[in-house]
């Protein structure tokens, strides 16, 4: 037995390698249960990651610019920090299959570590902005240009808050907007066309009246339905097909089973939550609002679809306060969400690390990253998730799994208070815009209230349809590491421009240890990515 590495294995084997069996497909496709099972150490995961990813694009953006105002906090703390998570991402831990001490284990170590991530982030940010004013710092976590919402306050009225929409905010860059200039109503409008119709820009939405179910949805740029429509014959309009609608929970009883945090047992009833106790609307320039609530035995569920005038997808939440026990006897209630996607033998497409995967759409739970989508053509419907793991496709409908309530070994894993977001997006996309979308809902812009200092800076620009993963300190605290992927399956050519001068510049493997220099030109780097490759780029100053 030798204790090795998988860079010797593969060339001890490489003589032999025709001799070898060929395994095609994914391996281990079990236990699907635990791709839902505890969603508190799900959203856990998630908020590490995105926040610690966040610190190190701020930490590395800092360390490019040459006019460096701020200290920067040590490889050690970012350390500290990610081993934390990574301890929370042990299996039996990850999966939902511990006992209930463990997650109170996890959250309290993670909570520490979410809120030292907070403190150094808004560390750097308020000396990034310099001396109170009235400006706002709004910075990009992520590696290209992009347009959101933030929501802030004035230093003279801090107890209210204000939303705007900000554009064109740089790759990992930071901006000062004067907060007299902000952008806080749009040319464009969310307009109620009356009986339960209502239109954007970008699409037109039926959302019924009774129910606050979404009884059709309609691309207007692409001049589709996005949706299959709910239509009630005229003998009794109050049966429509709600349970096709979309935005549709379902409560799904699992017949009792063992290992019921791992497995998801036979399916012995469903039940649709088509009914609501009360639909309020709340409405301001910047997005519109409309919220249900719901009841299911001795639990209480108020989903809300949020809609914009400037974005072309729509946002849904839920915040659910769940009262329902699985056990032995009953068996395990499991929620999903579904939308009925108005297209033809779709494909599913599935978000994994550095790329996506094609399954099939047989109404079996597949695991995902980020998001989920089905595909006709160049047309994609799909669900991004903030923290679930689970969907099932069948057909044209794609669900997303929210909770399951399973009794072993914890007898009552996702009892209690539960905020779910997921977003719908639609319309001709592909593999890159999709993980661009995701990245975007998981990780939104960051600002810093009542600062003075004019900036507008970003460390680097990408050119290339390549999916940007990470801007982060190298672990020698030597350098910067900028790591792309090539995930649409094409060769591409990229060209990377740095704000500071560059001394040398080499492609690395994964570990950071330097491969092979690279030539540079003006700061500018160029080469070529093959199909489905990641290039770690190590960068010194």
């Amino acid at each position: 037995l030798i204790f090795s590495t998988t860079e010797k294995f593969f060339n001890a084997v490489e003589p032999i390698k025709n001799l070898l069996p060929v395994v095609e497909g994914e391996l281990n496709p079990i236990f699907q249960g635990c791709y839902t099972t505890h969603a508190d150490i799900k959203r856990i995961n998630r908020d590490c990651e995105n926040s610690f990813l966040g610190l190190e694009s701020a930490m590395a953006s800092l360390s490019v610019m040459e006019d460096k105002k701020t200290s920067i906090p040590s490889n050690g703390e970012l350390e500290d920090l990610w081993r934390t998570a990574m301890f929370n991402q042990f299996h039996d831990i990850f999966d939902g299959s511990a006992i209930k001490s463990s997650y109170e284990y996890s959250r309290e170590i993670a909570s520490v570590r979410l809120q030292k991530a907070r403190d150094l982030l808004n560390k750097i940010l308020a000396q990034i902005g310099g001396k109170p004013g009235k400006k706002i710092l709004v910075f990009n976590p992520l590696g290209w240009s992009r347009n959101g919402l933030i929501q802030y306050s004035l230093p003279e009225d801090p107890h209210n808050t204000h939303t705007a929409c900000v554009s064109d905010i740089p790759a990992f860059g930071f901006v000062s907007l004067d907060t007299a200039g902000l952008i806080r109503t749009s040319q464009n409008r969310v307009e109620k066309l009356g009986g339960g119709f209502w239109q954007t820009p970008f699409y037109k939405i039926h959302l019924d009246e009774k129910t606050g179910l979404i009884r059709s949805l309609y691309d207007l740029k692409n001049r589709r339905d996005v949706l299959v429509p709910c239509t009630a014959v005229g003998e009794d309009p109050e049966s429509w097909w709600a349970e096709n609608a979309g935005n549709l929970i379902t409560v799904n009883w699992e017949q009792p089973h063992r290992m019921s945090a791992w497995i998801i047992g036979n399916i012995a009833r469903t039940e649709n939550l088509i009914s609501a106790e009360k639909i309020t609307v709340t409405q301001n320039e910047l997005k519109t609002v409309i919220s249900a609530s719901r009841r299911y035995r001795n639990s209480s569920i108020i989903q809300r679809i949020v809609m914009y005038p400037d974005f072309p997808f729509i946002d849904f939440e839920a915040d659910i306060d769940w009262n329902e026990d699985g056990s032995s006897r009953d068996g395990v209630p499991m929620l999903r969400v579904n939308f009925m996607f108005s297209q033809n033998r779709p494909e599913a497409w599935f978000e994994i690390p550095f790329g996506a995967v094609k399954r099939p759409c047989d109404g079996r739970e597949y695991v995902a990253l980020r998001w989920a989508a089905m595909r006709q053509g160049n047309w994609w419907a799909g669900i991004i998730n903030k923290d679930k793991h689970g969907y099932r496709p069948n057909g044209s409908a794609l669900a997303l799994t929210l909770m399951r309530n399973t009794y072993e070994p914890d007898s009552s894993s996702d009892a209690g208070k539960h905020h779910v977001s997921y977003r719908l997006v639609f319309g001709k996309l592909d593999i890159l815009s999709l993980s661009q979308s995701a990245a975007e809902f998981n990780m939104p812009l960051v600002h810093c209230d009542g600062v003075s200092r004019e900036i507008k800076y970003s460390p680097v620009e990408i050119k290339g349809k390549v999916f940007v993963s990470c801007l982060k300190p190298s672990l020698d605290g030597q350098s910067v590491i900028l790591r792309l992927a090539e995930i649409m399956g094409k060769t591409e050519q990229v060209r990377v421009s740095f704000a500071r001068r560059i001394k040398h510049i080499t492609l690395s493997n994964i570990l950071e240890e330097e491969k092979n220099k690279l030539a540079f030109s003006d700061n500018c780097v160029r080469f070529e990515m093959k199909p489905f490759t990641i290039a770690t780029l190590k960068v010194h100053f």
